[in-house]
């Protein structure tokens, strides 16, 4: 009888576990967790010094998860590690591509935080590649997302790209109301190279809209910043922007500002940086200023050299806006407007708007030296025709903003709806589960009552 009882009770339980095919799944995915996190902390350590490495390892473990479960969050932050990786070997468009797969799947599972995350990422690469458009898709998704999860300082980040994308675009008044709620979070926190930055943002808006005074008051707070950080990199910036300031002021406080700047980035990054061609741009314009006009136009020569070695096409474009203004100055006015076409051209060729109006204003004035006014006339009219263009961008982006919100709140509520559908199918199962366990149980209690009878009539006939 004991026996009988055993073997249906371990029928019971191989059954019970039949209906439930989760529970070998879950310890192969507990297994491959294990493995996966060796493996993203080894990615994670070598992502600085040993790129490719790095890449392999957080690949390995991407794969390794999703053998057992597509949809493991765990995946979302190797991601993050994986497109960091294909960032700094030079793959933006790979990272770009692998990351909207990865965001359309955290959008899937209602991974919001991870969502909003990855979503802001992609909006930061789509900036360094001047793919404006994708950042203006990105970014505003990304800040909506943390405002609903009421992640402030997240919020904060996102709200400064987006100031800073706005800025790109040349839509300053906009580009400074994100700016100032970003400052206003995150100075809050212990984040001073951030906050750095959106200072030095603020006061280069100031200087396009020609509000020197605050130029100056958050160039200055931008320094303090990055001093108490410490953050080189962001005092490179913020001591090149002083100097710009004082070049109109005062020469001597420029070249100081400059030397300082020289000074730090040659032992952060060498001579021929990015920054450091920056520096000996602005020096060059000091001896403009001068009128020194043989020195600074052997010097912007040096630079153009290093600029189209290194691939600095924007330093390219503002080094032919600089020799257009030593010839125009020394009467030479058929080269100067050689120089801007050169300079329009590549700065059409790389899509940065602010800095195309600003090479087209140049020739703009170039022309009008040249008495060229035909020539004049026509390049007004693109100006204009761009600035059209630039707001009509604008409007459709803040169009696209609206309509995303839309979309997330009725992804919201799908989700929503998707939950409740399958916790209703979850319970359901469990009442089925329930339903036969309890209907095992009773004939199982059934054929052991049948039993004792049948034995006990059995003995009865015998006495």
């Amino acid at each position: 009888m004991f026996r009988i009882l055993v073997l249906l009770f371990c029928t019971l339980i191989f059954f019970c576990l039949s209906c439930n095919p989760d529970g070998a799944r879950e310890r192969e995915a507990q297994k491959n967790n294990s493995n996966a996190k060796q493996l993203g902390l080894q990615a994670e350590s070598v992502l600085y010094t040993q790129p490719d490495s790095s890449l392999f390892l957080a690949d390995s473990a991407i794969r390794l998860l999703a053998k057992a479960n597509p949809n493991d969050t765990s995946i979302y932050s190797l991601s993050l590690i994986k497109a960091n990786a294909l960032l700094i070997n030079g793959n933006p468009d790979s990272a770009l591509k692998m990351l909207e797969e990865v965001r359309l799947s955290a959008a899937h599972n209602s991974d919001t935080i991870f969502h909003a995350r990855i979503a802001l990422k992609l909006g930061k690469i789509a900036i360094s590649v001047n793919k404006l458009s994708l950042a203006a898709k990105y970014i505003p998704e990304a800040f909506h997302l943390f405002e609903k999860m009421q992640k402030t300082e997240d919020a904060g980040m996102a709200y400064h790209m987006y100031g800073h994308l706005l800025s790109v675009q040349a839509n300053y008044p906009q580009s400074q109301l994100y700016l100032f709620k970003a400052l206003a979070i995150l100075e809050k926190t212990n984040k001073k190279s951030e906050t750095s930055s959106i200072c030095l943002l603020i006061g280069n808006n100031f200087n396009y809209t020609g509000d020197r005074k605050n130029e100056l008051l958050y160039s200055r707070k931008a320094l303090t910043a990055a001093q108490d950080a410490p953050d080189t990199a962001m005092q490179i910036a913020a001591l090149t922007n002083l100097g710009v300031y004082y070049r109109a002021e005062n020469t001597d406080s420029a070249r100081y500002y400059y030397k300082k700047t020289l000074t730090i980035n040659k032992a952060l990054a060498g001579e021929n940086s990015r920054n450091g061609i920056i520096v000996k741009y602005n020096i060059a314009n000091l001896y403009l200023d001068k009128k020194e006009y043989s020195k600074v136009k052997e010097e912007f020569l040096k630079l153009l050299d290093v600029c189209n070695t290194a691939g600095f096409y924007d330093g390219v474009v503002r080094i032919y806006s600089g020799l257009a203004s030593v010839n125009a100055n020394t009467g030479n006015y058929a080269e100067s407007v050689n120089n801007l076409n050169l300079a329009n051209k590549i700065a059409d060729t790389i899509g940065y708007a602010p800095l195309k109006i600003s090479v087209m204003e140049e020739l703009l004035d170039a022309q009008i030296l040249a008495n060229d006014l035909k020539e004049a006339l026509k390049i007004t009219t693109e100006i204009q025709a761009l600035k059209d263009s630039i707001q009509r961008q604008n409007q459709q982006e803040q169009l696209n903003e609206m309509n995303m919100v839309y979309q997330s709140e009725k992804r919201d509520l799908e989700n929503k709806n998707l939950i409740t559908i399958v916790k209703y199918q979850q319970t359901d199962l469990r009442n089925r589960m329930l339903l036969i366990l309890l209907l095992v149980l009773a004939i199982a209690i059934l054929t052991i009552a049948l039993i004792l009878g049948y034995r006990y009539n059995h003995q009865r006939n015998i006495a």
